[in-house]
């Protein structure tokens, strides 16, 4: 898929993501959450991912062995705990 994404277009999206700060809206977030990381993800380390589940109120964090991409690469898992979540 991204071999056929529009590059302009695929890094002003990535841009987007670089320069978006959400830091001091955290807190305010009244829905629940659900943060999902990958124990081996080299894009976003375990430790921002825990901050952000730290910064929204009563959000739920789950940690799977995967990358970055969870939901492909540990599907069972992944939609184990998203069950769960909105079940809760």
């Amino acid at each position: 898929m991204l071999e056929h994404a529009n590059p302009e277009g695929y890094a002003a999206c990535c841009a987007s993501v670089r320069d978006t700060d959400e830091h001091e809206s955290l807190g305010s977030m009244r829905v629940p959450a659900m943060v999902v990381a990958g124990k081996h993800d080299p894009a976003i380390p375990l430790a921002d991912a825990r901050y952000l589940a730290d910064q929204i109120p009563a959000a739920h964090f789950v940690e799977l062995r995967a990358a970055h991409l969870s939901n492909l690469e540990a599907k069972d898992d992944f939609n184990q705990a998203v069950l769960r979540f909105l079940q809760s």
